[in-house]
């Protein structure tokens, strides 16, 4: 069972913002452009598992920030 979680936009803009470089790419791209890993990939010229593995810890990251505030 999830537990709702209550940030305002502010938070997430900083959470997000405090994101390492690569993961926040990769964020930004995935979650909110809606690109497949295939298309960040390319386009960061990384490749696809690093790609899937920076939305992992960027998501976990995020998760984490979030959560302690």
């Amino acid at each position: 069972e999830e537990k709702e979680v209550k940030f305002t936009p502010e938070k997430l803009n900083q959470a997000i913002s405090n994101l390492p470089d690569g993961c926040r790419a990769v964020f930004t791209l995935k979650a909110f452009e809606e690109y497949k890993h295939n298309e960040i990939a390319s386009s960061l010229g990384i490749s696809l598992s690093t790609s899937k593995s920076q939305f992992i810890r960027a998501k976990k990251l995020l998760q984490q920030s979030l959560n302690s505030h």
